[in-house]
């Protein structure tokens, strides 16, 4: 299997599993204890806080989405892109304070995080995203009639002999 498949992959499974983690977070949260869930509750106090860290997770956010959007193409930028996206992610999550979710939703963070991982591996450390070195031994570099890959001689035909 080519490496920009598996790239693309894994990519798809990132998003998968978000979107899975999200959906299961949102049904199971009324499974949790009532402590846990009053806790979760939005407080007053904390509205101000909330819309300016708001409007840094959706820039946040709509950057990750790019930077999937520019993997599952191949580009090269994509890479940065994903890598500053799950940095600030992170410190976006480091700055709401503690989190409430289910376990089942915790448990698919986490092996999307682990697939995170291996898409900037493929990324970085593979040649998944390098065009330069994706084209097939032989191939012409734009397009067109490939090299013949051994030389069968000025004519092609029978050796002659003297």
């Amino acid at each position: 299997m080519k490496i920009q498949t598996v790239l693309r992959i894994c990519v798809w499974l990132v998003l998968v599993l978000f979107l899975t983690g999200s959906v299961v977070g949102f049904l199971l949260h009324g499974s949790l204890p009532p402590q846990l869930r009053d806790w979760h509750a939005p407080r007053p106090e904390r509205v101000s806080s909330v819309l300016l860290l708001g409007g840094a997770g959706a820039l946040v956010f709509f950057s990750w989405v790019a930077a999937l959007v520019g993997l599952l193409r191949l580009k090269r930028w994509a890479a940065w892109l994903f890598l500053f996206s799950l940095v600030s992610g992170y410190a976006y999550v480091a700055l709401t304070g503690p989190t409430v979710a289910h376990g089942v939703a915790s448990a698919i963070d986490g092996v999307s995080a682990v697939l995170s991982g291996m898409v900037l591996a493929l990324a970085f450390f593979s040649n998944a995203l390098r065009p330069d070195l994706r084209a097939e031994p032989g191939a012409a570099p734009n397009g067109g009639p490939a090299a013949p890959l051994c030389n069968p001689g000025p004519t092609g035909g029978p050796p002659s002999v003297s």
